[in-house]
């Protein structure tokens, strides 16, 4: 069981990866990087690919040096409380505009092998516990490597699922795939065709990211933080 202490070592020792700060927040960043990065919060809604997505925040590396070192450091470990405190501000920004009815949460696919939690889920729970929906995890992986350092052509072909669960699927059911980060919307899709078309399919993500710029962009914001571009 994890003490005081111990939860202190895993989350306070880490500076806000905006400004270097130890006077950092619940959200990973200080106080000060928060309010310059609130200019950019807003309720984006837009169609992907035909399906709707909702997001925090719209993203294009290279475009705000905290937006981007923050969305790298909330897929390190032990993130959980950051991913509910972004999933209170996008609750904050979007209320108002959500659909009612019973929708349920399902968080986006991984090719990680392991059966442990993954930032997707973090992001997930926490909406649906602000919503006061039901969170059903992750009911698909994706079989293969990462999609990470795939182009805009790729992302679109690789869109294989594998079912995760025993359970069937019900597509009378309204569906909500929470995301960190939404690109091309391939994967997103892909859990739509799975789930056999449901008349009530949204995304909820972080961040919307408007550019690809070639096949190796999945790689540019550690290349920049491990020989000190300015991204």
């Amino acid at each position: 069981m994890e003490t005081s202490w111990s939860k202190f070592l895993l989350f306070g020792l880490s500076a806000c990866p905006g400004c270097g700060s130890y006077w950092r927040q619940e959200g990973l960043l200080c106080a000060t990087c928060e309010a310059i990065l609130s200019v950019k919060m807003a309720a984006h809604v837009e169609k992907v690919e035909g399906l709707t997505v909702r997001s925090l925040f719209q993203w294009e590396p290279g475009e705000s040096d905290i937006l981007s070192h923050l969305i790298l450091a909330l897929k390190g470990p032990h993130r959980a409380r950051a991913w509910r405190h972004w999933a209170l501000q996008f609750a904050r920004h979007h209320e108002g505009h959500l659909p009612s009815g019973a929708w349920q949460v399902l968080s986006a696919p991984s090719s990680k092998k392991t059966k442990g939690r993954d930032h997707a889920d973090s992001w997930g729970e926490g909406l649906a516990d602000l919503h006061g929906l039901r969170f059903e995890g992750k009911l698909f992986g994706r079989p293969g490597g990462s999609h990470r350092f795939l182009n805009r052509d790729r992302r679109m072909k690789e869109h294989g699922l594998v079912k995760l669960t025993e359970s069937p699927v019900n597509r009378h059911r309204a569906w909500i795939m929470a995301d960190d980060i939404l690109t091309t919307g391939a994967t997103a899709q892909a859990v739509y065709r799975a789930l056999q078309r449901p008349k009530h399919f949204e995304i909820w993500c972080l961040a919307r990211r408007t550019h690809i710029s070639c096949a190796a962009s999945g790689s540019m914001l550690r290349l920049g933080e491990l020989k000190g571009f300015q991204i």
